[in-house]
């Protein structure tokens, strides 16, 4: 079921995401102590019918 006209959706890389979420995880149980990190991935914007153009 789709909607009409498409909606513009914000695609994320959840393939790195689950990855980089993994690695930290094993970083944080190997070394408690460290401090938090941030990671940012890039998204992509699909521009489709929702979004008003011009």
């Amino acid at each position: 079921m789709g909607f009409e006209p498409g909606l513009t959706v914000i695609e994320q890389p959840v393939a790195e995401i689950g990855a980089q979420a993994m690695r930290l995880l094993f970083e944080r149980t190997a070394h408690p102590d460290q401090p938090v990190r941030e990671v940012t991935l890039s998204g992509r914007a699909v521009l489709r019918g929702s979004t008003r153009r011009g």
